[in-house]
């Protein structure tokens, strides 16, 4: 076998005689000098060049050993780290989190998370029909959730059920945001609520006030005038179950006293004339219908823009 090999030539078949020959490429034969042969510097030289050239990629992830989390005497139960280990990785459970419905914020409430099952550590919403329904999704005109318990979990991620659809966890915020396509959502007119979202409140008394006063002195002569006067505007409510009673009400008041002074005799005559008045401007008992998503209006009202509408 013939090898060209750079500035060395051989004269024994004893590797220890190779003599090098800069700038000179000889051809030899290995079965005559063997394996030990005799490099060049400037071969030597390209070699180390070539191999720097080369190299392998390596990576490792991020590995946090859960001994140190050990105190004292270790209980002989590892703790399992694994799926904190990978980005976006949390631990499933239940977590309270703000509900986004395409971008639209829809309400607080405690959500099931758990892993994909796709061999990653992220979270994914436990959703059921009837959470999906309150949202604003027309379930009914879905046949595959309609079929479903309204009040048991899905199963499966929520794009099996409406194509497109995405569910997305920002665990830092605890928000989770659910992107549905408009033609599977309810109908809604502009401002609208949907009345399963309508709640009753609290029994509660509610009072709005603002008063205004001031006191006035003059004086020219001897004789003097006082003046004052107080106004007052309330806007008083009841609330009861469904019921929601309101008033509207205004407060006045007004006095002036006169002293009249005669310098010869002193104070000769004093008058006081005041007036006080209630205005009831507005009360009426109002309450919701459901089944006709509007309300009900009994009392002294007005009726808005009802041409706008």
């Amino acid at each position: 076998m013939k090898v060209l090999i750079p500035a060395i030539s051989c004269r024994s078949e004893r590797p220890s005689i190779c003599r090098i020959n800069p700038g000179i490429s000889t051809a030899i034969s290995l079965s005559k000098c063997g394996i030990g042969l005799c490099l060049s510097p400037v071969f030597c030289r390209m070699m180390l060049v070539l191999l720097a050239g080369w190299h392998t990629q390596v990576t490792a992830r991020d590995y946090f050993d859960p001994s140190l989390l050990e105190f004292g005497q270790s209980s002989g139960q590892t703790v399992d780290l694994s799926q904190f280990e990978t980005a976006g990785g949390q631990a499933p459970g239940t977590y309270r989190v703000d509900i986004y419905i395409n971008g639209t914020f829809f309400d607080s409430r405690d959500v099931t998370f758990q892993h994909n099952g796709a061999g990653s550590n992220e979270l994914v919403p436990v959703l059921t029909p009837d959470l999906l329904e309150a949202a604003g999704v027309n379930v009914s005109s879905i046949p595959a959730l309609k079929a479903l318990p309204a009040d048991k979990p899905m199963g499966s991620p929520l794009s099996k059920f409406i194509p497109q659809a995405t569910a997305h966890l920002d665990f830092s915020q605890m928000k989770l945001g659910l992107s549905v396509p408009q033609i599977a959502m309810k109908p809604l007119e502009n401002g609208l609520v949907d009345p399963k979202l309508w709640q009753e409140g609290i029994p509660a008394f509610l009072l709005n006030y603002n008063i205004n006063g001031n006191r006035n002195r003059r004086s020219q002569s001897g004789n003097k005038q006082t003046s004052q006067s107080l106004f007052g505007s309330f806007n008083s409510g009841l609330n009861l179950g469904a019921w929601r009673l309101r008033n509207t009400a205004t407060y006045s008041y007004s006095a002036q006293t006169y002293n009249w002074y005669d310098s010869f005799n002193g104070p000769v005559k004093k008058t006081t004339q005041s007036q006080q008045s209630w205005n009831f401007l507005q009360t009426y008992l109002q309450r919701d219908v459901v089944m006709l998503r509007s309300d009900l209006t009994i009392g002294d009202t007005s009726t808005g823009n009802v041409a706008g509408q």
